[in-house]
């Protein structure tokens, strides 16, 4: 398939799924509240209707954009550059960082997208290491920490 193909598919994607969105919201002003029901009509699974319905009352979209359209990462790259300049030392995962800054997130996506933004702003970097015992290699594990680059932690 080619990028342009691609790109028409994507957009036809985004723009069916806008339909239903809608399609579910007069629905509702119908007085039809029911996930399954409103599924059933419009051909999807009542798991997508329920999420369509946390998305019409404000709540996030689990792909990472928030209310307004805008990536969340961008609201979160400087509470990460904050966290690391008040810990310089710090070698840290995404999902630890996560809980460390108390981010309400089913998972670590944003800030790990915002901690590759900040690394291509050269601000931060990412380095392998491994969890497990000592010179036992059988039960290592491959993580990703992340750290305040050399330049910026000298400020």
């Amino acid at each position: 398939m080619t990028r342009s193909a691609w790109s028409a598919a994507s957009e036809a994607r985004i723009r069916r799924r806008a339909e239903r969105k809608e399609q579910t919201a007069q629905l509702l002003d119908l007085g039809i509240t029911d996930p399954a029901r409103i599924g059933d009509h419009l051909g999807v699974h009542e798991r997508t209707i329920q999420r369509y319905l946390r998305e019409l009352h404000g709540d996030v979209d689990r792909r990472g954009k928030g209310q307004d359209g805008e990536f969340l990462h961008q609201e979160i790259k400087p509470q990460v550059l904050e966290h690391f300049r008040k810990y310089p030392h710090l070698r840290i995962s995404a999902s630890m960082l996560t809980r460390a800054l108390r981010i309400p997130a089913r998972s670590s996506r944003p800030v790990h997208r915002a901690l590759e933004s900040l690394e291509h702003d050269g601000l931060v970097r990412r380095e392998i290491g491994t969890r497990g015992k000592p010179g036992d290699y059988r039960s290592c594990v491959k993580v990703i920490l992340w750290s305040l680059a050399e330049q910026e932690a000298a400020r």
